[in-house]
């Protein structure tokens, strides 16, 4: 079901709820209501007024407990005058309510109401203003509303506290509680928090008791903000919510050639996803109802790429750059968990985004035919929810690399994934097991540069079924006045606190790896892990082979756990014998390491240790310091014109002039190297 088709009954229970509203005023007035206009408390229609009021509620609930197609508010809409015109109604009832109250009785409580109220006035014609501007409201701007609904409240308790029976003041009270938390979920609609079916349900609550109590007293306030209820409501629309996309010259050249030999064509995914939350896409999918022979035979005239031909994909050389077309389809299950058993080309664009994992890849785009949405993607991207197509478990059965393209989703986008998806993914994630692990580290390394500490914890069990030997790592008490969280969560805000590098945070990821099985305690009952860097390392090199990590990367993780316990003086010596055995970008990586490890205890630890290192590191590189044997005065050929043969000899007396050139005990100078070789062959 589109967006547009969603809004109608939404729309329809709104109106339903007015309506009901409206009815119980003119029920009220042709039975009886007091002096003041309000039911008599010993009516006999007062139980019956509760009973529908309760069945109304509790109708809304129900209908709206579904209910996804709120209309989405991160996006910039188009001027609106009917949204500006009910919130600058709510302005002047807000305002003449607030002094009205105030000169009848002016009190404290009053006439801080008042101003209240001018505050809330002022909040609302700056948000009318918005509107009009096709600009979003701040958050604040509505929670600046919510005193005004408080000192109300308390102003209308007050009049009715004399009564005998409180009764008639309850309606009053669930009002003036709706219309407060309806302004703040509309808030946080706003400030891009999922709160559709909340916010749906005290909305059309809202209206439902605005319009039973413009019966009583102060019902100019209550029609007030009927009115701003209704046509703010019926002004917003899902179809205003997506702009056009702009799409790449040649992007929209493959698309008119597909259209113009009378084919349907759409940009489809990632792409459209991207768009929509206001980023640059990189990378373009297009998707048709031709067949891969029928996309070959229209681009003809330029290189194709069909390797991917039996799966639907033609790929179409324009440039430096390959643009994929691929026929709509539908797939099998996944026996092997990696490839669909079988592929069936279909003729709708609805039917090939169906089998998509995430609805907020589910969307499709065309110059001429717009967004196609069926399930309600662009909802989800402005509401922040991260929803599986269709039954979740199913999804993640098909490909359980989903389960992780889930995570790096939720974390990248900073989405909510929605309880059901969160659930199967957690059901799931055994069938990880399956993949090759190359899929699922080329996953794990996009996620990694992406994630927080946060992220990680909340997703440990997809971290522990790609790494087991993290699992006992996870909750492990550390008994140490070093270190406030457990080993675990100490690693999540170690790899949260690294550079975003992948050598360094996957090093930060497995560096304590080591620690569960190198535990201690002493007398005192203080947790000791001695030697658990090079346990770790030994796990480390494991654990990188099983996820096929390339040499190169492997080298340098494996020497960032082994050694991320090494002490790294400010002494320049020290570091010029690190940097001539490691290099200076394995010492630097090496100190971003240890510095997010120590930023990671939790205790407000502070040293200005690093600094002085880094500081110590550019001093060396700017007075090009000896910092190998290539950088001494002298080479081999220098030593065997002394007479020397050639031989390991050599190298050695190298190494040894290069210590004391460091250690500052001997100049890098000919005259001085020559004199320091010569002894040390003398010796």
């Amino acid at each position: 079901m589109k967006n547009a088709e969603k809004q109608t009954p939404l729309s329809l229970a709104s109106l339903l709820a007015g309506a009901l509203g409206c009815i119980l005023y003119l029920s009220l007035r042709l039975l009886g209501t007091d002096s003041r206009g309000f039911i008599q408390t010993g009516h006999p229609v007062a139980i019956l007024l509760f009973l529908l009021t309760a069945a109304t509620l509790v109708g809304l609930a129900i209908s709206l407990r579904q209910f996804k197609g709120t209309p989405s508010y991160n996006h910039i809409f188009p001027a609106d005058l009917l949204g500006a015109i009910g919130h600058f109604v709510a302005a002047g009832g807000a305002l003449l309510t607030g002094i009205l109250t105030a000169v009848s009785q002016a009190d404290i409580i009053n006439i801080l109401g008042a101003i209240a109220g001018i505050l809330a006035a002022g909040s609302f014609v700056y948000m009318g203003l918005c509107r009009m501007e096709k600009l979003s409201p701040n958050f604040n701007l509505y929670i600046a509303v919510v005193p005004f609904f408080i000192f109300n409240l308390v102003s209308q308790y007050r009049f009715w506290s004399n009564e005998p029976e409180i009764l008639r003041y309850v309606f009053l009270l669930l009002g003036n509680i709706f219309l407060m938390i309806t302004v703040y979920y509309r808030a946080c609609l706003f400030a891009g928090r999922n709160a559709r079916s909340i916010y749906a349900f005290f909305h059309c609550g809202s209206i439902f008791f605005c319009g039973v109590c413009t019966v009583g007293a102060n019902r100019f306030f209550y029609l007030c903000m009927l009115l701003w209820l209704f046509l703010d409501w019926f002004s917003l629309s899902p179809k205003k919510a997506a702009i056009p996309m702009v799409l790449p010259r040649k992007v929209l050249t493959c698309l008119n050639k597909l259209e113009e030999n009378g084919f349907s064509a759409y940009v489809v995914g990632g792409c459209v996803r991207d768009f929509l939350l206001g980023l640059r896409p990189h990378d373009y999918d297009l998707c048709t109802d031709a067949t891969p022979e029928q996309i070959a035979s229209i681009f003809s005239k330029h290189n194709l790429v069909r390797s991917g031909e039996k799966h639907g994909t033609i790929g179409v050389v324009m440039g430096s750059r390959v643009y994929e077309i691929t026929t709509f389809r539908t797939e099998g299950g996944y026996a092997d968990s990696r490839h669909p058993d079988w592929v069936n080309f279909v003729s709708t664009v609805e039917e090939d985004l169906a089998r998509r994992d995430f609805t907020v890849n589910a969307i499709a785009y065309s110059p001429s035919c717009g967004y196609v949405d069926p399930w309600d993607g662009q909802v989800d991207l402005a509401s922040g929810i991260l929803r599986a197509v269709g039954d979740p478990t199913v999804r993640f059965r098909e490909d359980p690399l989903r389960i992780l393209r889930g995570v790096r989703f939720a974390v990248t986008y900073n989405l909510d994934v929605e309880k059901r998806t969160e659930k199967a993914m957690l059901e799931q994630v055994s069938l990880m097991d399956t993949l090759a692990r190359e899929r699922v580290f080329s996953e794990l390394s996009k996620l990694l540069l992406e994630v927080s500490a946060q992220d990680l914890l909340r997703f440990t069990p997809v971290i522990t079924q790609i790494i087991p030997e993290l699992a006992a790592t996870v909750g492990f008490d550390q008994h140490s006045p070093h270190h406030r969280y457990d080993v675990f969560t100490h690693i999540a805000h170690t790899v949260a606190a690294a550079p975003k590098s992948l050598p360094l945070r996957l090093a930060a990821l497995i560096h304590d790896v080591g620690k569960p099985a190198t535990f201690t305690q002493d007398e005192s009952g203080t947790g000791h892990f001695y030697g658990h860097a090079k346990v770790g390392g030994a796990m480390a090199e494991e654990i990188l082979a099983r996820l096929k990590v390339s040499n190169t990367l492997r080298k340098q993780v494996l020497f960032l756990v082994g050694n991320h316990m090494v002490a790294l003086m400010p002494e320049k010596r020290v570091l010029r014998r690190h940097i001539s055995r490691c290099g200076e970008h394995m010492i630097l990586m090496l100190l971003c390491l240890q510095e997010a490890d120590f930023a990671s205890k939790g205790t407000n630890e502070t040293t200005n240790h690093f600094s002085e290192i880094r500081a110590l590191l550019a001093e060396i590189r700017e007075e090009d310091a000896c910092l190998s044997v290539k950088d001494l005065a002298v080479d081999g050929h220098d030593l065997m014109d002394l007479g020397l043969a050639p031989g390991p000899h050599i190298g050695q007396c190298l190494n040894e002039l290069l210590r004391q050139v460091q250690n500052e005990t001997l100049a890098n100078t000919k005259e001085d190297l020559i004199a320091a070789a010569k002894e040390y062959f003398a010796g």
